[in-house]
């Protein structure tokens, strides 16, 4: 059995996107054209977009952070993709929103767009995808969700050479290479599909919790106007919130409600909090972080949370505080928001 040329190169997501990127890209040659523009046609009405059929004026992988960026027309595409749920990541398209809307008209890349629309590129029937969508809050702009088989089919029926039609050189290369490239993202599809975060089925019990998890955070930012919160992410071990304040984003405070935790309806009855409250210096941070992080000292925070259940764990680059509370719901929400206050003021340093 013959293996794919582009096996190494096409190894993960990253490959894969660059492929993509080299379907949109303009390309000389009128028989590669129509192929462009086929599938270029198709793009534009599965993403349902009013753009024209004279195609991306930008085409940028990894810029900025994003997978692919796509300039077309007025529209800003922001495509990003993963090829397994498991490395979707909590909030990640909500911070590439806030972050590239603000630069629409302005940056040198997107100064010709007025509207965005981000793309999740996923595996078909992705609820997690779905769940990260459905907290994409967009205003006025777009986002889908679109199954990497659906364009990986649209790629290899715009790319396919009809029998015996003779090609130009360049055409017959660049739709081998494409071609080739959808059977190689195929493959890793099908390799790649151990089961990741998949959305909760959402019990009386499990809705509460979030509910919780909601009001703490609206607590939080009642009190901390300068704090960006993500959305509360769910999977079915826990509901979760985190958030920073901007700036280098050099770490995150988060706050995990365990799925066991027993949360009343009102304040008719004791509640039972099971959780975690911790803070995580992000891997991207810079060294000055990573060292400084280094000095803190579990005793010094116990004492500064009144908590003896601190962990500082040095080589994950985390503080972490168990939560096993029993109390009345108004009261749970008050010491969980104090206690995720006093994080902020303890780690605000890193944070900025």
């Amino acid at each position: 059995m013959s293996k794919n040329p582009l096996q190494y190169l096409i190894s993960f997501e990253g490959g894969a996107v660059a492929l993509l990127a080299t379907a949109f890209d303009k390309f000389s040659g009128i028989e590669l054209s129509q192929r462009q523009l086929a599938f270029w046609a198709g793009f534009a009405k599965l993403c349902e977009l009013p753009l024209s059929n004279s195609g991306p004026s930008v085409v940028k992988t990894e810029y900025d952070g994003a997978d692919l960026i796509v300039v077309w027309d007025s529209w800003v595409i922001l495509i990003e993709a993963k090829i397994n749920d498991k490395f979707i990541r909590r909030g990640q398209l909500q911070k590439y929103y806030q972050k590239f809307r603000p630069q629409l008209g302005r940056d040198v890349i997107l100064n010709s767009a007025s509207s965005m629309a981000i793309v999740f590129l996923t595996p078909a029937f992705s609820q997690a995808a779905q769940q990260e969508l459905d907290d994409l809050h967009v205003e006025d702009d777009r986002k889908l969700h679109l199954p990497w088989e659906t364009v990986l089919s649209l790629l290899r029926n715009s790319f396919s050479t009809p029998q015996n039609e003779q090609q130009e050189e360049q055409t017959k290369f660049v739709s081998s290479l494409i071609l080739q490239g959808v059977d190689r993202i195929e493959d890793l599809l099908k390799k790649d599909m151990t089961p990741g975060p998949m959305a909760v089925e959402r019990t009386p019990e499990r809705q509460r919790c979030r509910d919780f998890a909601k009001e703490v955070q609206n607590r939080v930012s009642s009190l901390w106007q300068e704090i960006h919160f993500n959305p509360v992410w769910s999977d079915k071990n826990v509901d979760e919130i985190y958030a920073n304040f901007g700036g280098e984003r050099a770490g995150n405070v988060y706050f995990d409600i365990s799925s066991d935790s027993k949360i009343m309806q009102d304040d008719s009855g004791l509640s039972e909090l099971h959780g975690k409250l911790y803070f995580k210096i992000a891997g991207r941070a810079s060294p000055v972080y990573k060292n400084k992080f280094k000095s803190l000292n579990s005793q010094n925070l116990a004492a500064f949370f009144r908590e003896n259940t601190v962990v500082v764990d040095s080589q994950a680059l985390k503080v972490e505080l168990t939560i096993e509370w029993s109390d009345s719901r108004p009261q749970l929400c008050e010491r969980a928001a104090g206690l995720f206050s006093l994080c902020l003021i303890a780690f605000r340093s890193f944070m900025e």
